[in-house]
């Protein structure tokens, strides 16, 4: 395996050692940061966690043995804060570029090059919906658990994910009457719109996953909701 770097955005990468059968051990060789060469065995059930994408790696001796079965894991940084406690910091991230890029830095251009379009993050989802105990209350239309969170920290009733969403967008997605009623009675923005103000309100949100006639989509409408 000659020495390579990953392409991006396999910036971090974890090797498993499952099983091996071989007549001497075959030597990953990593590049520190200063330049030494460094060579690590691994046996079953050993892991390895390296940063793939900046250091260069491989395994510069053929295989002496049978076989050798790893299991390769790759890693894109999202951005998220070490001490996570709300979606805050997307409002600072770039819109085109992707977190683990530095500004001005060598690789911008090939990055835009190769992405045209800019980075892509994940779509909302239940890995993301129970992050904060808001958002799950929320998207389950638990009003009672939204009042205790808000008597606990009322600010994470106005908390956003990676995509903008709010817990009103999730009650809204949820067809959630009474906990729309709840969140907007607490101050939470009506027409709050996702991505970066650039995206859809709790109304359309609610007309989109169920129908004009809906309790949800009703209500909204009654007290100013916007398309």
């Amino acid at each position: 395996l000659n020495p390579h770097a990953d392409r991006l955005p396999l910036v971090s990468s974890c090797i498993v050692n499952v099983a091996q059968d071989i007549d001497e051990d075959w030597v990953l060789e990593v590049y520190d940061r200063e330049g030494n060469a460094v060579n690590v065995t691994m046996a079953p059930g050993d892991m390895v966690l390296y940063e793939s994408g900046s250091l260069i790696h491989g395994r510069p001796f053929p295989l002496k043995g049978r076989y050798y079965a790893n299991i390769f894991i790759h890693f894109e940084p999202t951005g998220r804060p070490k001490n996570f406690e709300n979606y805050d910091y997307v409002e600072d991230m770039d819109e085109f570029f992707p977190p683990y890029l530095l500004p001005e830095g060598p690789w911008l251009a090939e990055w835009r090059r190769r992405n045209p379009t800019g980075w892509h993050q994940a779509s909302p989802s239940a890995a993301h919906v129970d992050t904060l105990p808001a958002f799950e209350a929320a998207a389950q239309g638990d009003v009672e658990s939204l009042k205790q969170i808000a008597a606990e920290d009322a600010r994470s009733l106005l908390a956003k994910d990676r995509n903008g969403w709010m817990p009103i967008h999730e009650a809204a997605r949820g067809g959630h009457k009474e906990a729309l009623e709840f969140l907007v009675q607490q101050g939470v923005p009506l027409n709050a719109r996702t991505h970066k103000n650039q995206g859809v309100t709790p109304l359309a949100i609610a007309i989109n996953a169920h129908s004009d006639d809906h309790d949800a989509v009703r209500y909204l409408k009654e007290v100013g909701a916007e398309l």
